[in-house]
């Protein structure tokens, strides 16, 4: 009978040694953590090299071992139960103000639920060519407001469930790994981080990850466990799901796949007595997936998203691998260094790792690593891998959305190496309590200071970080929870960055009938608004000039402006009651600029569209077919009321162009936020402004003059334009 090797240190010196261990794993997460001097990056791997020896020397032992079970199916019931609830808290804690808005890929998703339970919308593989392109979610959350209402309230506690199940699913794929203590530990390690439970809160398509990947590997290693020929089949099923489902499970069949040659290289036999379940599983995938895969033959594409963010036009660019390569160090300095600058997810680029997290993921990776033939290691670290390359191919390499999936192999990677330590260090010496109760008692310090950090980063830091409360659609929220209530009484009129949003359009789904787009060069009229009933116009930032515009169209209204917690004001709300409306005076309109709207200045090209613009004041998406090049000539006459010098600017957007001529004489160069000094005579001038803006789809064009002692620009007034004329 082989004889079992020693797990014991050379001496109980050795265990003395962990300490050492444990200050320069610490001393290198301090240094990664120093993102904004470039000098700390290495002094961080040095300190992390220094600590590998360290660990091997401190933890020698049989690398096939696993510590059996220690936990009673009633404790293991009990403290997973006690997890599920603390993920919960981290999902729900604080969730109607943080953050503080509706996502409006996730408001677009919530429209389509809507679509389908009340307009008899089916999508199918067209879905694929939508703003968020992914088929089940649209059903699923139909499912859900069916049952539940679609309130935004509906909405959240769908969030919540989908993650938690998808927690439960990953629970049992780490379990059928490992043993209870493990398992729970990486369950706990993944509720409790920030870089996971933040999507959970109001951006839930990324959540999608864990349901249909942990479903498939639940069910197949239950497949392989017990041999029962339903469990392939319905691990098939989520497999190819998950195809048309969030983009980066397009990558999860490789790391199957991964698994799978792992599994005949460890168990041949046992691998070749499944291969007729491993053949129902492929079929049912194949069959499944085969009208996706058809559709992206068939479009030369593997989705719309995918096509957006694909990193292949900037290799074959630069005709070199250099971009995969930056992402790769991208994507690497993402867990312990500098973290994703978008701030929906994060702030201040901060690491995704909180930093007891990330000193034992350096830890753990290098000891799993080292064990790679073991399941638990080999599956966590090629998870890790594999899950990365969708951020890594894409056009960001270090996009925490895309890597979402692999952060459970994240936890588990920690919990497995957790589990390593504590066999190690109850066989290395000493029989005493105080030593048998050192490392339990270590263990629950450190998880309850992971979960405190977790807390104190997101909810003390992250969630009060202006740029973050900022970025989840908080003008048009507030526009679409205002317009609900002044649906009451009010025709709603939204200006066109309003109009059409989906955070408003899922808000005023309810009285949607009373939502109507606000066109400023043909504004509506007394007779357009049912009797006994006012006008409420919503209008967003920069919008100064179109807010006094409507002041003076329908005199008497009451101007409310909001600010966002950076302290810009966002959203203009202008209301004129019912009895406001018959004023003498209201109505009355100047015919502003003749706009001629053209693509290209191409001559001879035929203009899409000729309109008399009251104000020059188009903000981000204002302007018509803003996705396509543009070129618009602005003519008309400009009423000057006193001699002397004015000053005229216009703020485009940064590539944008625009141009001023008056009385045929170019003031301005055509450049973008072009500026000028003039001496003009009182009373009309020939006014002409000419904007190009290339294939960017953003845009902004407004006008603004600083009259003769003044101080400050304001917007060139509608009645400073043409002549006057009653609509």
């Amino acid at each position: 009978m082989r004889k079992k090797k020693n797990l014991r240190p050379k001496s109980f010196t050795g265990i003395l040694i962990f300490p050492a261990l444990l200050v320069l794993a610490g001393a290198a997460q301090y240094f990664l953590a120093q993102q904004d001097r470039t000098f700390t990056f290495w002094l961080g791997l040095a300190f992390y090299g220094l600590s590998l020896p360290l660990l091997f020397k401190t933890f020698p032992g049989d690398k096939d071992f696993e510590a059996p079970p220690r936990l009673s199916l009633f404790q293991e019931s009990l403290f997973f139960f006690l997890i599920l609830l603390l993920a919960a808290f981290f999902r729900l804690y604080q969730i109607q103000e943080v953050p503080n808005g509706l996502f409006s890929d996730r408001a677009y998703v919530a429209v389509g639920a809507l679509r389908v339970l009340n307009e008899h919308w089916r999508p199918a593989l067209d879905v694929f060519s939508l703003q968020v392109p992914e088929l089940w979610i649209y059903y699923g959350l139909a499912g859900w407001f069916k049952i539940f209402g679609s309130s935004p309230n509906a909405l959240i506690s769908f969030d919540v469930a989908l993650t938690l199940v998808g927690l439960v699913f990953a629970y049992g794929f780490f379990r059928q790994l490992s043993n209870p203590p493990a398992a729970l530990i990486g369950l706990f390690l993944l509720a409790t981080m920030r870089w996971d439970f933040v999507f959970a809160r109001k951006l839930h398509f990324q959540e999608e990850l864990f349901f249909f990947m942990f479903a498939t590997l639940f069910f197949l290693l239950l497949g392989l466990r017990r041999k029962q020929r339903w469990a392939f089949i319905l691990s098939g099923f989520f497999l190819a799901a998950g195809l048309y489902s969030y983009q980066a499970l397009k990558i999860f069949p490789l790391y199957l796949l991964a698994c799978a040659g792992f599994e005949f290289f460890k168990d041949r036999a046992g691998f070749q007595k499944n291969s007729r379940n491993f053949l129902v599983l492929l079929s049912v995938f194949l069959a499944l997936s085969a009208p996706l895969v058809f559709w992206m033959v068939q479009h030369e594409s593997a989705g719309r998203r995918e096509s957006e963010v694909a990193i292949l036009s900037t290799v074959r660019a630069e005709k070199s691998l250099k971009p995969i390569l930056r992402n790769v160090a991208e994507a690497a300095r993402m867990f312990n260094r500098k973290g994703d600058s978008n701030s929906q997810f994060n702030f201040e680029n901060r690491r995704m790792l909180d930093d007891l997290t990330g000193a034992l993921f350096l830890l753990a990776f290098a000891w799993g690593i080292s064990r790679i033939r073991q399941r638990p290691y080999f599956y966590s670290i090629a998870g890790i891998g594999i899950m990365s390359l969708p951020s890594i191919l894409s056009i960001n390499g270090g996009h925490a959305g895309r890597m979402l999936g692999m952060t459970p192999f994240v936890a588990f990677l920690g919990a497995s190496f957790l589990m390593d330590v504590k066999h190690r260090w109850d066989s290395s010496a000493g029989k005493e309590p105080w030593f048998r109760w050192a490392f339990p008692g270590t263990l629950f310090l450190f998880l309850a200071l992971v979960a405190a950090e977790n807390f104190r980063i997101y909810f003390l830091q992250q969630a009060k970080a202006p740029t973050y409360l900022s970025d989840f659609s908080w003008a048009e929220t507030k526009a679409g929870q205002m317009a609900v209530q002044e649906a009451e009484k009010n025709e709603i009129f939204f200006g066109p960055n309003f109009y059409g949003h989906p955070t408003i359009k899922y808000l005023t789904y309810p009285c949607r009938e009373r939502i109507h787009p606000l066109d400023l060069s043909a504004p509506p009229g007394r007779k357009e608004i049912p009797a006994g009933k006012g006008a409420c116009f919503f209008l967003d930032e920069w919008k100064m000039g179109s807010v006094e515009f409507l002041a003076k169209l329908y005199p008497g209204g009451s101007l409310e402006s909001l600010t966002d917690p950076l302290g810009r004001p966002l959203l203009y709300v202008y209301r004129v009651p019912t009895e406001k409306l018959g004023r003498k005076g209201s109505g009355i309109l100047t015919r502003g600029l003749l706009g001629v709207y053209r693509h290209s200045d191409q001559a001879g090209e035929t203009p899409f569209l000729e309109r008399w613009d009251p104000v020059i004041n188009f903000a981000f998406l204002d302007l018509p077919e803003v996705s396509s090049p543009l070129f618009i000539q602005w003519k008309g006459r400009l009423n000057v009321p006193r001699p002397g010098s004015y000053e005229f600017l216009v703020a485009t957007y940064e590539t944008d162009q625009a141009g001023l001529w008056i009385d045929g004489r170019a003031i301005t160069d055509l450049v973008p936020h072009p500026s000028a000094e003039v001496r003009l005579k009182a009373g009309w001038h020939e006014f002409e402004m000419v904007y190009r803006k290339k294939d960017e789809p953003v845009a902004a064009v407004n006008l603004l003059w600083k009259r003769p002692g003044q101080e400050k620009y304001e917007f060139i007034p509608n009645d400073a334009f043409g002549f006057v004329r009653d609509f």
